[in-house]
Formats: C-alpha cells, structure tokens, sequence
C-alpha cells in the first residue's frame, strides 16, 4: 500500500534530482530522459534511512546497451523517470509490480534485471551525467538532511 509519506518522499527526491540535473547535456529534464539511474539510487538511498526495505533495480536489455533503473518497495514499483517511456504518463508512477511492465510496454525489451549492490556496482560503465556516483556528495547531503 502506498502511504502519503512514500508519496512525499518521492516528490521529494524527484524535485531535488530534477535540480541537480539541470545543466546535464545529456539529462531531458521534460521527460527526466536519462535520469533513472540517479533519482532510483537516491530514492533508494532515501528509503533506506527512513527505515523502509527497498531495493534499487536496473533493467537491461540483452546487448546491455540500454537499461533502465527503478526502485522496488514491497510489491510496488516506483519509478520516478517513467515519464521518457509515453508523455502522457505521470511525473511519478507507483505501481503494483505485476502490472508495472503490463503499464508500459517498451519495457518489454529489457530482459536481464539485476538487483541491489550487483546493479549498483555496473554504475562505473555508465556516463558522467547519468551515474549516480558522480552526484553522490549531493545524494549524502540529502540522506544526511533525512536521517
């Protein structure tokens, strides 16, 4: 069940990635295009302090050239850049995960999920602007303000 507290808590984060990402040549601040990465590990990292059992998920597809990162919260997916995916969807979806890929289906051709410190650890392969480790004095910041 979502509570207003995990709806604040995204809003949240969505806002506070939205204005670190502002000068990012490659971030899409309308559809948050190529931010996944940063607002899913932040709002894990967030969760975590404020005593909930997320887990940061990262979706690629079979050449691993494309992925997509998410955050799972008991049996809810919240997805804070889902918005790249159709214009018409919202800033921020939370969904139950079975219906999650169902919702938005170019997320079909994402076939190997990995999970928690192994996703985590494939941020090093991944651009300045969109790796999560390149704002993590930011991200600190703000767990550190949540804590």
């Amino acid at each position: 069940m979502i509570t207003e507290e995990i709806k604040t808590i995204c809003l949240h984060v969505w806002k506070c990635v939205r204005a670190w990402l502002e000068n990012a040549w490659c971030i899409d601040l309308d559809d948050m295009r190529g931010a996944c990465a940063v607002a899913s590990y932040t709002l894990y990292r967030y969760l975590r302090v404020k005593g909930y059992k997320p887990k940061f998920i990262m979706a690629m597809d079979k050449d691993d050239y494309e992925g997509h990162c998410y955050v799972e919260l008991n049996d809810l997916v919240l997805d804070l850049t889902v918005k790249q995916f159709d214009e018409k969807l919202p800033d921020i979806l939370v969904i139950k995960k079975d219906k999650y890929i169902n919702h938005i289906p170019k997320l079909k051709k994402y076939v190997r999920v990995v999970s928690g410190r192994r996703a985590i650890g494939q941020f090093k392969e991944w651009t300045k602007e969109q790796n999560p480790l390149t704002y993590r004095g930011k991200i600190n910041y703000l767990i550190r303000k949540a804590a």
